[in-house]
């Protein structure tokens, strides 16, 4: 493996925005190497920037975890970055932040050779559950986080808009999600016609919501059921 250079690596970040930290901070988050010292957020940033260039070539999660292990194995050694599945969960994040990022790409008409940073937002995406497998996920505001941890019947709102939200009425109410019920449900295809202006305050409203946390539809669903 030839390094890229400090030019190269610029040019990665800038051609894919913040999907490039979105998969940095997810490695950073598995820390499979053991570097992970909370402040030193950027630490997995090299092996980011030699993994996405591949990821068009990935057809799975498993063709995500083979590149992610091979270039672990090139970073450091086979020894140190250990067994090719302390990679499968990771990996599987990544394929779903690149499905997403390649949804909003082919939503906005971007394509890759553009030279413009990819403004990237989650979309509906697939998480590995311990119980149900490959499953989509819904995300949840930290109160309704927190209730769905204690294994309790979570009360809130949900809105899917380019995925699946889940809000206690308190975040809903101060956040203002009112402002996209009629957005609720509406297909992919059809969210393209959105202004700019429109999305932009959507987005603010969902990068608002702190702690966020994924889970498992169908892990809800049965919670939801047990209590019915």
């Amino acid at each position: 493996m030839s390094v890229p250079t400090n030019a190269e690596s610029d040019a990665i970040k800038r051609e894919y925005g913040t999907l490039f930290g979105s998969i940095s901070y997810a490695l950073f988050e598995a820390d499979p190497i053991g570097i992970n010292f909370d402040h030193n957020t950027d630490e997995y940033e090299p092996e980011a920037g030699t993994i996405i260039p591949r990821l068009d070539s990935a057809k799975s999660a498993e063709d995500v975890q083979t590149i992610v292990y091979e270039e672990f194995c090139t970073w450091f050694s086979p020894i140190d970055a250990g067994p090719r599945e302390k990679y499968a969960s990771v990996s599987a994040k990544i394929w779903d932040l690149w499905c997403a990022f390649r949804r909003h790409q082919e939503l906005d008409g971007m394509n890759t050779t553009s030279g413009n940073a990819k403004e990237f937002r989650p979309t509906m995406g697939i998480m590995i559950c311990e119980t149900h497998g490959r499953v989509n996920f819904v995300e949840a505001c930290s109160h309704i986080a927190k209730q769905i941890g204690s294994q309790q019947r979570a009360h809130g709102r949900r809105l899917a808009i380019m995925g699946n939200l889940f809000v206690c009425e308190a975040c809903f109410a101060s956040l203002g999600f009112d402002r996209f019920n009629d957005l609720d449900g509406v297909p992919p295809e059809a969210l393209a016609d959105v202004n700019d202006a429109r999305w932009g305050a959507f987005e603010a409203a969902y990068d608002a919501l702190e702690d966020r946390q994924a889970f498992c539809l169908k892990c809800v669903a049965e919670l939801e059921r047990q209590d019915s």
